[in-house]
């Protein structure tokens, strides 16, 4: 395996948490619509 440099070592650490940040928003936002979603069926 060949070395890495350092800028090579953080574009892929910059790739990997803004895909970890992406999916977490994307499952964050399904999360607070349901909860929404349940929150509205229970108080209605």
């Amino acid at each position: 395996m060949k070395q890495l440099s350092n800028e090579e070592l953080l574009q892929i650490h910059g790739g990997v948490f803004e895909g970890l940040g992406e999916a977490f928003g994307t499952v964050y936002d399904k999360g607070k619509d349901f909860g929404e979603s349940v929150y509205n069926f229970l108080t209605s």
